[in-house]
């Protein structure tokens, strides 16, 4: 297999063998480009996501405080009145 492929590459011109390099160089270019402009991409996203949910986080705490996830203590631990009142500060903050 290789010695076909020796051969085959022998045979040809030295223009087709330039265009050959060029060819590989351009799909290596293109598969690191890929790969960087990938990583970046997700590196910014993830950067967003994170400055959101620590904004939210901040938020539900001083919405509501250390005192009310201390008082929880199971799932019907707050009434549907209270939990009314909750849904509406959630949604004031966001």
């Amino acid at each position: 297999m290789f010695r076909t492929i020796k051969h085959k590459l022998s045979n040809l011109l030295i223009r087709d063998k330039i265009m050959l390099l060029i060819s590989l160089f351009g799909f290596v270019m293109i598969g690191f480009y890929t790969y960087f402009s990938y990583s970046n991409e997700k590196e910014i996203l993830s950067k967003s996501i994170d400055e959101k949910l620590i904004a939210a986080a901040y938020g539900v705490y001083y919405a509501f405080g250390d005192a009310y996830h201390d008082s929880l203590t199971g799932p019907n631990s707050v009434s549907e009145a209270q939990n009314l009142e909750n849904t509406k500060k959630l949604n004031i903050i966001t």
